[in-house]
């Protein structure tokens, strides 16, 4: 839907599958639709490649790409993080983790150490004035890469980015 990004909690997939199944017609009581992000909304145009996180003590971290100029997959796009406390119910201010000028930084994948409890963030970088075509046919001026930011504390402060 253009202009709303929904998040979609994947730990509830299974409950709302066992709900459907004994209520087909009937949304559960429970499930509410909160817009986490919506385009043209806080200096951006557009909100895309979502990314959604439940840590160990039960924060949700809701990670996208804020693109500034228009829906593009190239040019000045922003890592954008916002955190909830409460499942969901209300969420902090966004926030731009990570911002490079006029380059690209996105495709954020979270996952979460189960043993130590890190959250580990995989993440892309490119210049924001090479496109997707030429990434892929090996004409860019530089070439996309891959970095890796990790938080110790539920995802409340990031440490640096490393290749």
């Amino acid at each position: 839907m253009q202009g709303l990004l929904r998040i979609l909690c994947t730990f509830l997939a299974g409950t709302l599958a066992t709900a459907a199944a004994t209520a087909p017609h009937a949304e559960p009581a429970f499930v509410t639709h909160t817009r986490v992000y919506t385009s043209r909304e806080e200096g951006y145009h557009t909100y895309r490649i979502p990314a959604l996180l439940s840590t160990p003590r039960g924060t949700l971290l809701a990670f996208c790409e804020g693109r500034r100029a228009g829906r593009g997959d190239s040019g000045d796009i922003d890592l954008m993080l916002r955190r909830s406390e409460d499942r969901g119910g209300t969420w902090s201010a966004q926030r731009v983790l990570w911002d490079d000028a006029g380059n690209t930084c996105g495709n954020p994948c979270a996952v979460v150490d189960g043993e130590t409890g890190v959250i580990w963030l995989l993440l892309t970088w490119n210049r924001g004035d090479d496109t997707e075509q030429e990434i892929v046919d090996g004409r860019s001026a530089d070439t996309r890469r891959v970095y890796v930011a990790s938080s110790h504390d539920d995802g409340v402060t990031w440490r640096d980015r490393a290749r």
